[in-house]
């Protein structure tokens, strides 16, 4: 049962493109995050809210980019990059999936477009993990198979290599060299306008090259569990620079930790040294200097099963980024043991009790609602974890059912002019009689009836 609703949610999924409300040339978009949280939800087990939250999620998305120019094995390299070829992307890898085994396409691209995963804010290779998840896990019908491919063809769509990248040859552990990254001056513009930066930032190379090598391949998933904890428990503290962008510092090594398996092991370590420099460039790119105070922070749910808590809250909540993160954070926490992972995850007015379900929660595009972590300076103390004011909820469902009826009534008005009258009748001065002019294919011919016809 689990397989076939995920199956098809990827269904649903797949006629939409990988961004949407971007400007004509497909930049500056928000990533489509469905097939990622939709499988999070699934395995989490909660897939009986799979279809109402896509009801309420792919209303917001756009519909698939047509292929306009085919991609080939010799002329794929002159495509790499190009945000605009999306669809011919996706065209190429649903063919290369349909033609040869996944495993054979994965190994074969993976290493191409390794230098390239920062690019999408590393949104192309989480999805590709999260998909390689789900056929690991015994799901290898066609629509988890179409789903890779979809995943590959964004992150080729949106590649871009970061500049001025050294392997690591250190010897400090992921959490002493992600304190010295160092951080963009002026950190405004989207995240193509920033990469480019680093080249000329002074430090950044050296801390690049300041991570501990892993010496063999156990010591690779083992570097990688350290980068995952590490990012997470630094969210807590930063993320109220940008509380959605960081949180990939942890999403994304999480999602090559989880393809290893599927991929051969000479690509491991390579694999390790390119999701070390993705995410330390969302840290240089986006993170704030200064950590908010620790008082000023949320703590973990006090329950027997805490991680299993933070899971539901993200699920009740159904913010995509939170049902990543809360992910993420809940198999840090599960390796370490440190509360302050599942803190990170901690929403705002998280009560216990399960908020509206994913169908009637109806949000705008904008990720206004962050977790308690993101809020700054005394708006973070403010916030009182546990059931919100019962004027606050009044507010938040008054406000989030308007938004409902206007949205149906724009649709509805939309069903109203594409209607046809399959009838027209077509009055003219007696003594004529009233004609009756029928549309339906098999009237072929003008038909007289009485006035009352």
């Amino acid at each position: 049962m689990s397989n076939q609703i995920l199956d098809e949610a990827y269904e649903r999924l797949h006629v939409t493109g990988p961004e949407f409300g971007g400007d004509e040339e497909g930049n500056n978009g928000l990533s489509n995050h469905g097939p990622m949280a939709v499988e999070v939800l699934v395995r989490r087990g909660y897939e009986f809210d799979v279809p109402r939250w896509l009801d309420a999620y792919v209303p917001r998305l756009e519909k698939l980019p047509k292929a306009s120019d085919r991609i080939t094995g010799e002329n794929w390299r002159d495509a790499l990059g190009s945000g605009r070829r999306v669809g011919d992307w996706t065209a190429f890898f649903t063919s290369q999936v349909s033609q040869h085994p996944w495993r054979g396409v994965l190994a074969t691209w993976w290493p191409r477009l390794l230098p390239g995963i920062a690019a999408g804010a590393t949104h192309g290779v989480i999805r590709v993990g999260h998909a390689v998840r789900t056929l690991l896990a015994g799901d290898d019908n066609p629509a988890a198979v179409i789903e890779l491919a979809h995943g590959l063809a964004y992150w080729a769509g949106r590649w871009q290599a970061v500049p001025g990248v050294a392997a690591p040859a250190g010897r400090l552990d992921a959490a002493a060299a992600l304190e010295t990254v160092p951080h963009l001056p002026v950190q405004r513009g989207v995240i193509a306008s920033r990469i480019p930066k680093l080249a000329n930032l002074p430090g950044w190379s050296a801390a690049v090259a300041s991570l501990r090598p892993a010496a063999d391949d156990a010591e690779v998933e083992m570097r990688l569990a350290d980068l995952i904890d590490a990012a997470t428990l630094r969210y807590l503290g930063h993320a109220h620079g940008s509380p959605v962008l960081l949180v990939h510092t942890a999403t994304a090594p999480n999602a090559v930790l989880h393809t290893l398996p599927a991929l051969p092991p000479e690509l491991w370590a390579p694999s390790l040294s390119a999701v070390w420099c993705g995410s330390a460039a969302i840290v240089a790119m986006y993170e704030p200097t200064d950590a908010a105070p620790r008082s000023e922070l949320p703590v973990a749910p006090e329950t027997t099963d805490p991680a299993a808590e933070v899971v539901e809250r993200a699920a009740a909540h159904a913010d995509e980024h939170v049902i990543k993160l809360a992910d993420t954070a809940a198999e840090a926490y599960t390796r370490t043991g440190n509360t302050d992972a599942l803190a990170a995850a901690v929403r705002p007015g998280s009560a216990r009790r399960r908020g509206p379900p994913p169908g009637r929660t109806f949000r705008p595009r904008s990720h206004s609602c962050m977790p308690a972590a993101a809020l700054s300076g005394a708006a973070a103390g403010r916030v009182r974890p546990g059931r919100p004011g019962r004027l606050r909820s009044r507010i938040l469902h008054c406000g989030r059912y308007a938004w409902a009826c206007r949205a149906r009534t724009r649709r509805r008005r939309s069903m109203l002019r594409a209607a046809s009258w399959p009838i027209l009748t077509i009055r003219v001065w007696p003594p004529v009689p009233r004609t009756v002019i029928s549309r339906f294919p098999r009237s072929t011919s003008l038909r007289s009836g009485s006035p009352g016809s």
